[in-house]
């Protein structure tokens, strides 16, 4: 995951449909140069993994859905470390714009797929583990980079309280949940006293 990530997810991201918000958003802004992929619902999702290898989707897919996660999370509850999160990772913007912005649910990017038979979800859901790790470890490194007084367990819980966190559609959702919960769980339970 760790590989794919850093060596292959970035050419891969730059394949997707991307829009620009109108100039009158823009402005409102701060001309940051935001752009949206996936519209209401990943309804692009069909056209968005025809563009990236059969062989590599359970891998974007994922990392796709932790950079949407991350982003979401950190403007949303941890707005304090948001902004230099944007500068050094400027990722665009999971959903679309009109008279507004509108962010779609990041657990929507793990459903879609499934749905729409776009994924092996067998595949998929087999590397939620490793998934899983690698998206704690670095969510770690993030925080511990800053001078943030955020911890992991702090930033997970933003996540698990946030209305988004309720949508349960979909093996690849409750498998997410399941495995996080496991990790974050097992980093809180006392190691037994040996006898």
């Amino acid at each position: 995951m760790k590989n794919y990530f850093y060596s292959k997810f970035p050419e891969h991201l730059s394949l997707l449909d991307f829009n620009r918000p109108n100039r009158v958003i823009q402005e409102y802004m701060n001309n940051d140069p935001i752009v949206f992929f996936g519209g209401p619902n990943w309804e692009n999702a069909a056209n968005d993994l025809s563009r990236i290898p059969a062989g590599h989707r359970p891998h974007f897919v994922l990392s796709l859905f932790m950079i949407t996660l991350t982003d979401q999370c950190l403007f949303t509850h941890h707005r304090h470390l948001y902004e230099e999160w944007r500068m050094k990772t400027n990722f665009p913007k999971f959903g679309h714009s009109g008279f507004g912005i509108r962010n779609e649910n990041p657990l929507i990017i793990l459903r879609a797929p499934e749905e729409k038979g776009l994924i092996e979800i067998d595949a998929t859901s087999k590397m939620m583990p490793e998934f899983v790790g690698f998206f704690l470890e670095e969510t770690r490194k993030l925080l511990d980079k800053t001078s943030s007084t955020t911890n992991l367990e702090n930033y997970i819980r933003s996540i698990k309280n946030d209305r988004d966190y309720q949508l349960n559609e979909g093996i690849l959702i409750q498998a997410f949940k399941r495995e996080l919960e496991a990790r974050t769980n097992q980093a809180h339970t006392p190691a037994s006293a040996s006898t």
